[in-house]
């Protein structure tokens, strides 16, 4: 059986950065979750980050998921 999307779920391309979009889009009553990418911090900072663009201005909650750092990645 194929699965269905979500009630009010949909998808598409829309202009603007990922941050842009989902700010657009977003209420002070959702929860956003999305995932982060363990970059150095000059890293982050030369390419942007979605994660760090929703903390500052989201309305609502954020939530941030890493995944669990190797034993070969600095603390």
């Amino acid at each position: 059986m194929p699965r269905r999307p979500a009630p009010g779920a949909g998808h598409g391309a829309r202009p603007g950065t990922a941050a842009e979009v989902l700010l657009e889009h977003t209420t002070p009553d959702d929860l956003l979750v999305v995932g982060g990418r363990r970059h150095s911090r000059l890293v982050g900072r030369l390419l942007g980050s979605v994660p760090d663009a929703l903390l500052a201005d989201a309305p609502g909650v954020v939530a941030v998921a890493h995944t669990p750092r190797t034993a070969s990645e600095p603390a």
